[in-house]
């Protein structure tokens, strides 16, 4: 214990810090309210003039078109054609290309619907490896559009954690 200055009572020495704290606090607390009321905003509303454009359908079904690639799995490309069909040629190296095959070229069906690349496997070569990649991971994919520019497309897979990221080529 200890003699406090200001009442001339012994009070713990622990009692005078909280007091000290305390007191900063107010001061601190009270600042902060002055700021705040000092930057409050005034009754006067402003327009907000930014917006955020999300493209529609038609604009992506319009910039999907070209080619692309990219480097999953292998070198893969994919040939987007105006009139709703794609092919895209798998290229694989390695183990992978002596157990399944070097090269895959498999042919779909495309639309962008909400947001998303639907395609459908309708054939490919050789004929009895797409047939194991349909049976194995099904002949639809539906990946969602992260982004579309003039030069580059990420796609996420239906899993909802792979992603795609293409280059466009053409």
């Amino acid at each position: 214990m200890s003699l406090d200055s200001n009442s001339q009572t012994l009070r713990p020495v622990q009692y005078r810090r909280f007091e000290r704290w305390f007191g900063a606090a107010a001061i601190l607390g009270g600042s902060l309210l002055a700021v705040n009321r000092w930057m409050e905003p005034s009754s006067v509303l402003l327009p907000v003039t930014t917006a955020i454009s999300v493209p529609s359908d038609e604009q992506h079904g319009e910039n999907v078109i070209g080619v692309w690639r990219d480097y999953y799995e292998g070198t893969r490309t994919l040939t987007v054609r105006d009139d709703g069909t794609a092919t895209m040629i798998v290229e694989l190296e390695g183990w992978k290309a002596k157990m399944f095959t070097p090269r895959l070229q498999i042919e779909t069906t495309w639309t962008i619907n909400e947001g998303r690349f639907d395609r459908t496997i309708v054939g490919g070569k050789p004929a009895d490896k797409v047939n194991f990649v349909k049976n194995r991971v099904g002949a639809t994919a539906s990946d969602k559009i992260v982004n579309l520019s003039p030069n580059r497309m990420i796609l996420v897979d239906q899993d909802g954690s792979t992603r795609y990221d293409w280059k466009r080529l053409k």
